[in-house]
């Protein structure tokens, strides 16, 4: 049925126009958006390897690492937006394949192209194509999956079993969770009565060829020292493939949290959050599905079991708290069945398109476009990207002590603090110390030979976080992050300073109206509000550096300067 439709509905060529308009009308909104500045989540640490190469997080993403490298050489530009502009090409190509799946399927042109740019224009993919991040090329690989499997089951051709391995070799040295659409493969090879044992062959082989960017990894991690950034131990097989297994976080858990899974909540949020992705355009899901069973029932099962394991299983697994950080590292993963929507979705508009053609042909197509007005009056009003995870850390290291060691911890300002020092060059003579990854081996290594005579042991279940910040004081000035200062017992010494807490300050040479001044230096560059999750956890933070400021200046009868601290503190947004 594939084929007949494939041969007798769809063109044999698809038009250059079509897969103009579908590359190029989200290639110049993503450009023209995209983030000029690093950003919250993982975006800091993925421009930081493109500007510096290395190896990020696990599993490594080496596709990823490599082709941000290229971009940031190759294109013109400030540093992060070279690296955000991969992930915008990304996008506008994942809309072109898109299309050309969605005409495979539907035969429908216009249709196509509308359910395509539903899907680039949304307000997920959009977000994910103007920031340096892995998952509008792990979207581009999807459609490049899917399109290769209707080729498949299409033609049965080695070629295309070829281009299909090749797709999802690439596809897992991008992003793993690729393997939850291999219901499409393997309906793809099924649905061929003969030569299945030909095609299998064909298939692994691509699939090796799109393994290889793993070799990246070894190479590149062994670079340990600036200007590299290197995450893990690449010195022995066992360290590459315990990146590569995501060893540290769990296989088959999403992050370290100690959180309850809630299931039915996770999955019930990551269904919502895809469909409303797609805005206005949902509305045709429904209609489409119909036709599609109609016209291909054995792709639309296979789509299906895809939906269900990438929108239903797969984060009815997540172990995340329910906090906004939290829903913003879920809804990521959203993308990937939001893509999934966009057949149906084509399926329906075909249908429409089908029943007012006779009547009036070009009023009909043009009448397809109007469900992609709520995508765009959702984008103009999307939130330009902000600058505030680089203005925070920039003040961090501009008011630090001269040599100063910074105990910290979480996602974002280890990779920001190496982003500002490297690539600007600010401040290279403070160091960065993770709390929580000194319990790893490879990071701990790293930390001695970084800092010559490190005075704490390696322990794998504790830091010993008092014990250390005594023992660097004695060597030269300590401060640590809010979230850290929360950790310290009550009776180690410290006092505000800036955005940071100094440990064991000195009393003596301590003044309120210069501490006033240096944090007030700190967040002037700092917006009143943001509506970005990350960049809000940093804008509170400095909001309780305020407070703390303020409740010191009160006690000591300075209830003027009390005031203002307050006032400072809502603000940015936290107020008593």
């Amino acid at each position: 049925m594939l084929r007949t439709m494939a041969d007798h509905d769809a063109p044999r060529f698809p038009s250059l126009l079509d897969d103009a308009v579908a590359f190029g009308l989200p290639l110049a909104i993503c450009a023209t958006t995209a983030a000029r500045t690093i950003q919250g989540g993982d975006s800091a640490e993925f421009a930081l390897v493109g500007a510096v190469g290395g190896v990020p997080h696990p599993p490594g993403y080496p596709l990823y690492a490599m082709l941000s490298r290229i971009a940031f050489v190759l294109l013109p530009g400030p540093p992060a937006w070279r690296v955000s502009m991969l992930s915008a090409l990304c996008g506008a190509a994942a809309a072109v394949l898109l299309r050309r799946a969605c005409l495979r399927l539907t035969g429908d042109r216009a249709a196509s192209l509308v359910a395509a740019l539903a899907f680039a224009l949304s307000p997920l993919a959009w977000k994910l194509s103007t920031v340096p991040e892995v998952f509008s090329l792990h979207a581009l690989l999807a459609a490049a999956l899917i399109l290769t499997s209707l080729h498949l089951g299409a033609s049965g051709s080695p070629r295309d079993a070829l281009l299909l391995g090749l797709a999802g070799g690439l596809g897992l040295s991008n992003h793993l969770t690729i393997v939850l659409l291999v219901p499409m493969p393997l309906w793809a090879l099924l649905s061929r009565p003969r030569g299945r044992r030909r095609l299998a062959g064909a298939i692994a082989i691509g699939a090796f060829a799109g393994l290889l960017p793993y070799v990246y990894l070894p190479l590149a991690g062994r670079a340990e020292s600036p200007p590299a950034w290197v995450w893990g131990d690449f010195g022995s097989a066992a360290g590459v493939l315990h990146h590569v297994l995501r060893g540290e976080y769990g296989t088959f858990r999403l992050g370290l949290s100690d959180a309850a899974l809630r299931p039915l909540d996770n999955a019930g949020r990551a269904v919502l959050s895809s469909a409303l992705a797609m805005l206005a355009c949902i509305a045709f899901a429904p209609f489409g599905v119909v036709a599609w069973k109609r016209r291909s029932p054995g792709s639309l099962a296979a789509a299906g079991l895809c939906f269900l394991l990438a929108g239903v299983l797969f984060p009815a697994r997540f172990n995340l708290p329910d906090s906004p950080l939290a829903r913003a590292v879920a809804e990521r993963f959203a993308l990937l069945p939001a893509l999934l929507w966009t057949f149906p979705i084509a399926f329906g508009l075909a249908a429409l398109h089908a029943i007012l053609r006779p009547r009036v042909r070009t009023a009909a197509s043009l009448l397809l476009f109007l469900p992609l007005a709520a995508n765009a009056r959702v984008l103009a009003r999307a939130p330009v990207h902000d600058a505030v995870v680089r203005r925070f850390t920039e003040s961090v290291l501009r008011e630090a002590a001269p040599n100063a060691v910074i105990l910290g911890q979480g996602d974002v300002l280890p990779a920001a603090t190496e982003w500002v020092q490297r690539v600007e060059g600010l401040r290279p003579d403070v160091r960065y110390v993770d709390v929580n990854l000194l319990r790893v081996r490879w990071y701990y290594d790293r930390t001695v030979r970084r800092m010559p005579g490190f005075p704490a042991p390696f322990d794998a279940k504790t830091t010993h976080l008092g014990m250390l910040a005594r023992a660097l004081v004695d060597r030269g000035p300590v401060c640590a992050t809010a979230e850290v200062e929360r950790l310290l017992a009550p009776k180690v010494p410290r006092a505000q300073e800036g955005l940071l807490v100094r440990i064991a300050p000195d009393r003596r040479t301590r003044r309120l109206d210069q501490e006033e001044d240096r944090l007030r230096r700190a967040t002037t560059a700092l917006p009143d509000n943001t509506e970005d999750p990350w960049s809000r956890d940093f804008l509170e933070t400095a909001a309780r550096a305020w407070l703390t400021l303020g409740r010191e200046a009160a006690g000591e009868g300075d209830d003027r300067r009390a005031t203002r601290c307050i006032a400072e503190a809502q603000r940015l947004g936290t107020g008593p």
